[in-house]
């Protein structure tokens, strides 16, 4: 799921090639999916992520993964599943380039503080619905 086209500048920190350039990000990584495993069946969605679309874009999904750039977008998905989808399992992290450069571990905490509680909160659920499901099927 995703919005962009890729960009030279996604080519040295991303896994797309110089034919990918101007192409959906979407569609160059499903050709690379395909050619991987032609035996799978891939669902892309080529569209930006706003709250009134998460139940339907997440909803008959088993995890969520989160990648977002933007702390402010990051916060906004993990908000609305935390409301929306209370129970579905989220893997969430802050990004390397959030982090501040040369700060001390104890210093270094995301640009959205309110993020952090609702990560925690997403993954207390995640957790909370795995150990049920192993331990009582």
């Amino acid at each position: 799921m995703d919005f962009d086209v890729v960009d030279i500048t996604n080519l040295n920190r991303q896994h797309y090639t110089m034919k990918d350039l101007g192409i959906p990000k979407t569609l160059a990584l499903v050709e690379q999916l395909e050619a991987i495993n032609p035996y799978l069946t891939y669902e892309t969605y080529t569209e930006r992520v706003v709250p009134s679309n998460v139940e339907r874009l997440f909803s008959g999904c088993d995890v969520v993964v989160e990648a977002f750039d933007k702390p402010d977008q990051k916060a906004m998905l993990l908000e609305n599943l935390l409301t929306r989808l209370p129970e579905k399992p989220v893997v969430s992290e802050p990004r390397q380039k959030d982090r501040k450069v040369g700060a001390k571990p104890a210093q270094t905490r995301n640009a959205d503080t309110r993020l952090v509680q609702l990560s925690l909160n997403i993954r207390a659920v995640a957790f909370h619905q795995c150990a049920m499901q192993l331990f009582f099927g």
